[in-house]
């Protein structure tokens, strides 16, 4: 009977096309009844959630359609219900109509079953499109024989883009879609090779002639600034860190960020020297976002603020220089010498206790703030035990904040199994909450060393495996 429904609204949403992209839900298990489906869109430009809209799915109803307010003619639409759990996407553009079905899976997460479109656009791209990751591109792939990679990638890239063009939905006339699978299927090609290349550096610690002379063939492509409607690409994102983690690997014997300033104009030298326009731009602005979020002290901030002052000059988009200079505001909040503001947990007895419980007891604090499900954050679990282990008898305490919205008899039961050591407190939030804005948290593990009294010392302290940590202890009496 519901696929009937389906069919229906499938073909009343082509006859009845109105302005707004309409979205239908189907609830199969009562999943999403009397719930708020909160609709954002991610701008992949610079990194941003938008929120769009706000949509209720009532309690006695097991289908539901929804008008979207939306303003962009086309992008990428996420959907997460009350406690910000990701439901899922849909590609939408004006008048499209796309019917959802819902439900929970065995591991009590979401699953959508079934997208439907009644756009021909957006089937041909889930489609049609090959993609580079079937089992005959990675049997070339581990092949690690870069010319054969490329020729490989090449013939798929070809494909795509004839059958884009011999397909009906192409459009001379339409430079909005157009552009936007034009660039996706030009994105999805770098980023792949771009991301094996970035590999060969990273896990091999390659730096032969023939690795340098394929990757900067993917920097010289002269296409790659064709396409400059980025912000709802994420292939075009994921292109982007590879190519700096690969320039990076590059040359990072020759600009250790031990030289602060060598290191930063180093790079931002040879991203000017490959690219230009918006890439160089948005390729500048992601290196130095993530350079801010790694300050380490006023000095460093300065010298930040100062680049940032000249690239304005420089006429970078007006975009980026708000967003790094936002930045660069609350990271001087969590410099050397700030106090942490105090923030409500649980412990490992599911009583209520505060960051300032542990200040101010003549210890100094290590802070983990990690994840159940991160897997770096688990790795360094075992790091942590030895240290906690060899100075148990200094005065300094390990202290593990949870970030995560869980049961605090999962919580327990993780940590119990996992057997981590040190203080452990759980902090009902994720990526989003006070306390990851407050702190400037983008991605976890994060670690900080604070003075006795609660205040920083290092707001961006080395994670336990890094020996350079010793020496941070050692600046403080700890070893």
């Amino acid at each position: 009977m519901k696929i009937f429904f389906l069919l229906l609204i499938i073909h009343s949403s082509i006859i009845f096309a109105e302005e707004n992209a309409k979205v239908t839900f189907i609830d199969e298990d009562g999943c999403l009844k009397n719930k708020h489906i909160y609709v954002k869109t991610f701008d992949f430009l610079i990194e941003k959630q938008t929120d769009v809209d706000t949509l209720f799915f009532e309690g006695n109803k097991d289908i539901q359609t929804f008008s979207i307010n939306k303003s962009d003619t086309i992008g990428y639409f996420n959907f997460y219900d009350n406690s910000d759990s990701f439901l899922c996407s849909a590609l939408l553009s004006e008048s499209d109509s796309v019917v959802i079905s819902m439900k929970i899976d065995t591991t009590g997460n979401y699953e959508f079953n079934n997208i439907y479109y009644n756009n021909p656009y957006f089937n041909f791209l889930v489609n049609k499109i090959n993609v580079y990751n079937d089992d005959k591109f990675y049997e070339v792939y581990y092949k690690y024989d870069i010319p054969l990679l490329f020729k490989y990638a090449d013939s798929i890239r070809q494909s795509n883009l004839d059958t884009f063009y011999n397909d009906s939905i192409y459009n001379e006339n339409n430079t909005v879609i157009n552009t936007f699978f034009l660039g996706t299927i030009k994105y999805s090609y770098v980023r792949t090779l771009m991301t094996f290349l970035t590999k060969e550096y990273y896990y091999k610690d390659r730096t032969d002639s023939l690795l340098e002379h394929y990757t900067f063939q993917l920097f010289h492509d002269d296409t790659m600034n064709v396409y400059n409607d980025f912000s709802k690409d994420f292939s075009f994102q994921s292109y982007i860190f590879y190519t700096r983690m690969a320039i990076y690997h590059k040359y990072k014997d020759e600009y250790p960020r031990d030289n602060y300033k060598s290191y930063i104009s180093a790079h931002i030298d040879k991203f000017k020297e490959h690219f230009k326009g918006l890439f160089e731009q948005k390729i500048i602005y992601d290196f130095l976002f993530d350079v801010a979020s790694d300050a380490r002290n006023m000095k460093e901030i300065a010298y930040l603020t100062e680049l940032i002052d000249s690239l304005e000059k420089e006429n970078m988009s007006n975009i980026f220089i708000k967003q790094l200079r936002n930045l660069i505001e609350n990271m001087s909040k969590t410099m050397p010498g700030n106090i942490l503001k105090d923030y409500d947990f649980v412990d490992v007895n599911n009583q209520p206790v505060k960051l300032s419980d542990y200040f101010n007891k003549g210890r100094y604090v290590y802070v983990n703030i990690w994840a159940t499900w991160c897997g770096p954050c688990l790795h360094y679990i075992k790091f942590e035990k030895e240290l906690v282990e060899k100075f148990k008898d200094q005065d300094i305490t390990f202290l593990n904040i949870t970030l995560e919205k869980m049961a605090y008899k999962d919580w327990l039961a993780f940590i119990t199994k996992k057997g981590v050591k040190g203080e452990q407190v759980l902090y009902q939030g994720n990526l989003k909450s006070q306390l990851a804005k407050d702190l400037m948290i983008d991605g976890i593990p994060k670690f900080m060393l604070l003075d006795k009294d609660g205040s920083i010392i290092n707001p961006n302290a080395c994670n336990p495996e890094d020996e350079l940590l010793l020496e941070d202890f050692k600046k403080i009496g700890i070893e």
